[in-house]
């Protein structure tokens, strides 16, 4: 599929997604892994201190977009978490003096080697 893909024209409306075995899985609309990300990844932003909450959130994409394309929008909300809501943040805390740039860094470095 990606190899089909013009990296400097516009997006397609939507891809084929093929299997190893070369057998047509599934339809992923664009417009519907975006726009299901940005609503994940603000209910997610917005109830980050619930962990109920957010498994309820889960389960609920997962039903809505179904398994074939779940990956896609968690993947999709990952990025926009990190670049519109965690990458201000940091950016307030940096103002601020508080270096939990550096606490993420160690907390991942720590991961690495626990994992």
């Amino acid at each position: 599929m990606a190899d089909n893909i013009n990296p400097t024209g516009p997006m397609p409306k939507s891809a084929m997604i093929i299997g190893d075995d070369g057998i047509p899985t599934a339809i992923m609309d664009f417009d519907v892994v975006t726009q299901s990300a940005i609503q994940l990844m603000y209910d997610m932003a917005s109830n980050s201190s619930d962990q109920e909450a957010l498994a309820e959130i889960s389960a609920r994409y997962l039903d809505e977009v179904g398994a074939d394309l779940f990956g896609y929008v968690t993947a999709a909300a990952l990025k926009m978490m990190t670049s519109y809501v965690l990458e201000p943040t940091l950016e307030v805390c940096d103002g601020v003096g508080v270096n939990l740039r550096q606490s993420l860094s160690d907390a991942a470095a720590n991961a690495r080697k626990t994992l």
